[in-house]
């Protein structure tokens, strides 16, 4: 049953005005904000409940673009592939709790292999897990050699990749994240500081690859996005119709459209 609920006393940030409120008071009805006010100048049911926020900060949900919550950013891949796909799981259900009770409300996954993200989102979404609203990339597309795959002996197949070589491929593996769930589409448009075989401002995808995923994001009303780092493969994915570029650490100011 909803209640009223009286965040009490506290420094309000909004992200409206540049100056903090001091002795601020938040009223919460269910899942809205009723009101905000000054502490003890605020109308206040009498039954509400309160939280004493004296010498704390109230601020806005935070939102964070780029993460990967079934990851610890551990480097060690033989480490990292030692873990089970259900012990992966139950670290991402811990990791978004830990996210939530650092104050992150929102957050856009950027690629998570097995579905993972996905069934995460799906069990927040239900209530079963504590966690905050999440939107989900699915597997990131990737070329040979590329950001996202990893190097192995022939003999050894790894399954937690999409890897990607045309722009038939690039289409046919949009449309299977979409049918799995995935809200955006992931593109690598060059290489990755944590890739072994491929150098960050290396090219990835080429412009006719992505603009395959692109289409069929955009086709059913979903966003993309692209690791990008260096000048050319940003280009190129602005070029195919992205939506939002992820990383840029060695965007320059110049440009071959100068």
């Amino acid at each position: 049953m909803d209640e009223y609920l009286v965040i009490y006393d506290g420094t309000l940030i909004d992200c409206v005005t540049a100056e903090p409120r001091h002795h601020a008071a938040v009223l919460i009805y269910g899942d809205k904000i009723e009101a905000v006010g000054r502490a003890g100048e605020m109308a206040v049911p009498a039954d509400a409940r309160y939280i004493d926020a004296r010498g704390k900060t109230i601020l806005p949900g935070l939102i964070d673009a780029h993460i990967h919550i079934t990851g610890n950013g551990d480097p060690n891949i033989l480490r990292r592939m030692r873990k089970t796909v259900p012990y992966q799981a139950i670290e991402a259900t811990l990791n978004a709790r830990a996210l939530l009770e650092a104050g992150f409300t929102s957050i856009r996954d950027a690629g998570a292999a097995f579905m993972l993200d996905i069934g995460l989102r799906e069990a927040v979404s239900a209530g079963l897990v504590p966690g905050p609203r999440m939107k989900v990339s699915g597997k990131g597309l990737s070329i040979t050699g590329g950001h996202g795959d990893h190097f192995f002996p022939p003999e050894i197949e790894f399954a937690g990749r999409y890897v990607v070589d045309s722009p038939d491929e690039a289409r046919k593996a949009a449309r299977e994240q979409l049918r799995s769930g995935a809200d955006c589409i992931k593109v690598c448009a060059t290489g990755g500081v944590m890739s072994e075989r491929d150098e960050p401002t290396a090219r990835g995808l080429t412009v006719e690859e992505m603009r395959a995923a692109i289409e069929e994001a955009h086709n059913v009303g979903a966003k993309t996005l692209a690791h990008a780092q260096g000048n050319q493969g940003i280009e190129n994915a602005i070029l195919a119709g992205i939506d939002s570029i992820d990383h840029g650490f060695y965007l320059r100011t110049t440009s071959v459209w100068s």
